[in-house]
């Protein structure tokens, strides 16, 4: 059990930022994903968005919010995500975008 949770919580592989050229660990791409969605979505009244907060169930992420997502995250950070992989439990919050975010780019570029 202990090697589950240390395995849990190890920090990913780093992915390549192809505007910098170098690479980014899953803080600097959460926290680029966040700043981009609170800069274009969510006002100042609206409160704090956490890496957590519920995009979908509060309508912070509707349909033309996802493509426009979808766009920074593939010029941004270099990171095509599938048709198949674009779902409710991937774009549940902030976290569960990083994490399909760095595990997409971890097996691109094995």
């Amino acid at each position: 059990m202990a090697g589950a949770e240390a395995r849990r919580h190890a920090r990913p592989p780093p992915i390549p930022d192809l505007k910098k050229g170098r690479v980014m660990h899953s803080e600097e791409v959460s926290a680029r994903i966040g700043a981009f969605i609170r800069e274009k979505y969510v006002g100042a009244d609206d409160g704090e968005v956490t890496d957590t907060t519920a995009l979908i169930a509060l309508g912070i992420l509707d349909s033309l919010n996802t493509v426009l997502l979808l766009g920074f995250i593939r010029e941004e950070l270099g990171v095509v995500v599938p048709a198949q992989e674009i779902n409710a439990a991937n774009f549940k919050n902030i976290q569960a975008i990083t994490a399909l975010v760095c595990g997409l780019a971890n097996a691109t570029a094995s």
